[in-house]
């Protein structure tokens, strides 16, 4: 029997379960409530400065969002090897961008804390943005967002396997196109 594309009794479905009970046992030793899982975040659409016209949203999901008291914490899990410290989650724009988005969707949040749950070595890196942090993020987006309504967010962006959510990939100047970049592997994204 196959569930979510993994066979039942297999060793995949053996580590899927064994990530599952770590992170249900770490919500529980945090007094985490879970409120969300793959929660979608986003920004009411703001103009654009020099952009006549032009509105923007930030838009993104998170794997879990969890709650103590007036405490969030938006919770990413990873099953990859590589593994980020707590400072090197802090300087991560991702990191901004999951802690402005989050401020937008849960406005009575007194602290926002964005945590990468590594399920391979069971270890937590996890920050807590300070004002500047905060600002450096709005900085970032500010300037790419800029470079996006001028079409040239390919100096800034990277292809990946964020690019299969993404609903702008078809119009973006930076998703590779055959007639430009030659054979690429769209399965992946």
């Amino acid at each position: 029997m196959i569930a979510a594309g993994i066979a039942v009794d297999s060793e995949e479905a053996d580590d899927a379960q064994a990530m599952l009970t770590w992170v249900r046992n770490y919500l529980q030793d945090a007094n985490l409530t879970v409120i969300g899982a793959e929660a979608p975040l986003e920004t009411p659409p703001r103009p654009v400065l020099g952009a006549e016209g032009v509105r923007v949203h930030l838009a993104g999901r998170v794997d879990l969002v969890a709650r103590a008291g007036r405490t969030l914490h938006l919770l990413d899990l990873k099953t990859g090897q590589r593994m980020l410290s707590d400072a090197q989650l802090a300087v991560r724009p991702s990191s901004a961008v999951y802690t402005l988005l989050a401020r937008c969707t849960w406005p009575d949040a007194d602290r926002i804390i964005v945590a990468h749950l590594y399920s391979a070595t069971r270890t937590v890196a996890s920050t807590e943005l300070t004002t500047p942090q905060i600002e450096a993020g709005r900085v970032m987006v500010r300037y790419v967002v800029g470079l996006l309504a001028e079409r040239r967010a390919a100096q800034v962006t990277v292809p990946g396997e964020q690019c299969g959510w993404c609903p702008v990939r078809p119009d973006c100047p930076a998703w590779p196109t055959p007639a430009l970049s030659g054979p690429h592997d769209t399965a992946m994204f």
